[in-house]
């Protein structure tokens, strides 16, 4: 028998992985194409401001373009496997394509560098003409090194390196020229391999910086959330780290829910009811519930009823158009309508175990019970279609269904 049922379901673990390589997806795609726009970016700027730009370079980033617009093109396979596999590509193209927009980015600026360089000596010469002098004094031997020395400090990645490169200058100055290249092999040299490894950990961890602060802004894209750039500081990469995975959770609950709502509404058509009416209930204490009529066209409906925690509950009820209790022959009528929705209410979750949805809890599942006759008013539903009143049923069903039930009594 049957009254008011009220449950909690979840994905198998099977459903369960195909949404999140779904969901993989999605973001990794959105993801890809903002990172291709700013590799798009870079790369203009590169063509235009280097002085030589060599045809390998240059068929390295149109292959680059083309093998991220390639793998956009792909439609979304429905098959487990395929989607995986996918999955997995698109995640390694867009690592690859994030380290290609990191390399491009430091192109950038190193050219966006030299220009500014460029200006200022154009600017200096103008006004200190002993500047050429000076530099033409030093040996070919000091100016090197002096060189290497200043590249160093201008492109430093920590304040260590720079400060020994400003102390290795001022000891270069006053270094005699025979001294000049033993200086270079105990100090120059061991800071140069300092500032090459600290650069390339620099560049590993800004590659993975951006290519979490891509799948972070596709997340809060597909949460609604606004956009919001975590700038770049020591301990960026742990904190956005946290914050997507605690986005990916909100989403899978999200996209969990959303997923069991859709194989529901699928199952009640699939089984002959149709879907009449919706309606959203805020109470005083803020809980929020999504309400959904559906009918078969009797004169009864059975009222699905989601709350924000993934609890479903579902209710049969009599059909008017005003607030009103059942009467006798009407209440007979529910009570049997309740006990046929017994057997309904198994093959729904039947169905929707078919479709990737099972039991989590059971919360009530009441007995056919006058108690629980009502009658449920189409009024406070939006959208909702002419549906047959209980008052417009047949009256040989209402004599039958109450003829029936109180037998059974």
């Amino acid at each position: 028998m049957s009254g008011p049922k009220t449950s909690r379901y979840t994905l198998t673990p099977e459903q369960r992985t195909f949404m999140m390589d779904q969901l993989s997806l999605r973001r990794d795609r959105d993801a890809l194409r903002h990172a291709l726009a700013a590799m798009g970016e870079c790369a203009g700027f590169i063509r235009e401001h280097a002085s030589r730009l060599d045809a390998a370079e240059t068929r390295a980033i149109d292959a680059e373009a083309a093998a991220v617009q390639a793998l956009l093109s792909q439609p979304v396979p429905g098959i487990p496997a395929e989607l995986h596999a996918l999955c997995g590509e698109t995640r390694r193209q867009l690592q690859q394509t994030v380290k290609a927009v990191s390399s491009f980015t430091r192109r950038k600026q190193e050219l966006q560098a030299g220009l500014d360089r460029s200006i200022a000596r154009d600017i200096a010469a103008g006004f200190d003409a002993t500047l050429d002098d000076a530099l033409a004094a030093r040996t070919p031997a000091r100016a090197r090194y002096d060189e290497r020395l200043r590249a160093i400090l201008r492109e430093a990645v920590t304040a260590d390196t720079a400060a020994l490169a400003r102390q290795a200058l001022e000891q270069l100055e006053g270094l005699q020229d025979a001294l000049a290249d033993s200086f270079a092999a105990i100090t120059v040299q061991p800071l140069e391999r300092r500032y090459r490894q600290e650069r390339e950990q620099h560049a590993a961890e800004q590659a993975q910086y951006m290519l979490l602060c891509h799948q972070h802004d596709a997340l809060c894209r597909q949460l609604g959330l606004p956009v919001s750039p975590m700038p770049w500081h020591p301990g960026a990469l742990a904190a956005l780290e946290r914050e997507n995975a605690a986005l990916e959770q909100q989403l899978c609950r999200q996209e969990e829910q959303a997923y069991i709502r859709r194989a529901l509404d699928d199952v009640m058509v699939d089984m002959g009811y149709a879907l009449v009416g919706e309606r959203d209930v805020r109470k005083r204490t803020g809980a929020r519930f999504h309400h959904a009529l559906y009918t078969t066209g009797d004169g009864t409906a059975v009222d699905v009823t989601y709350d924000a925690n993934g609890q479903i509950a579902m209710e049969l009820g009599g059909l008017d158009d005003r607030d009103r209790l059942p009467d006798d022959g009407e209440t007979a009528m529910l009570c049997a309508c309740m006990e046929d929705f017994c057997t309904s209410f198994e093959e729904v979750e039947a169905r929707l175990a078919a479709r990737g949805v099972v039991l989590r809890q059971r919360i009530a599942l009441q007995p056919a019970d006058a108690a629980y006759a009502q009658i449920i008013n189409v009024q406070d539903y939006d959208a909702a279609q002419d549906v047959v009143l209980i008052s417009e049923a047949k009256h040989d069903r209402v004599r039958r269904d109450t003829r029936r039930y109180l037998e059974k009594e």
